[in-house]
């Protein structure tokens, strides 16, 4: 199976705990073959009508999660979590999930540059 099923698998298991330990221990290709997918699977999923566009907001805290731990960069994950269809989430409680998969990113020098 690969990695964006996998994980499709665990966002319609619908369990915030089991996708953050799965989101953890990906590495950075999984995140890469990840980040190349899921908008494309999410665009498809919406244009699908209208039961479908349902079916993404239920689980649009998990879809969220997904973008923040595998999209790199602060402008993409910021872009995909302003998604009008990953908007209806409780804020305070995203906030935190979304948190616990960006804590281990490391540290960028706000002027892009290393050193």
């Amino acid at each position: 199976m690969n990695v964006t099923r996998e994980l499709l698998d665990h966002i319609e298991a619908g369990s915030v705990a089991s996708l953050v330990t799965y989101l953890n221990g990906l590495g950075g290709d999984d995140k890469r073959a990840v980040a190349r997918s899921l908008p494309a699977h999410l665009g498809e999923r919406r244009r699908s009508g209208f039961e479908a566009e349902q079916r993404v907001r239920e689980p649009a805290p998990l879809y969220r999660l997904a973008g923040a731990a595998c999209l790199a960069g602060s402008e993409q994950v910021a872009s995909w979590l302003d998604r009008s269809e990953l908007r209806r989430v409780e804020p305070e409680a995203d906030a935190a999930r979304v948190m616990s998969v960006l804590g281990d990113r490391p540290e960028v020098n706000p002027s892009g540059f290393d050193g």
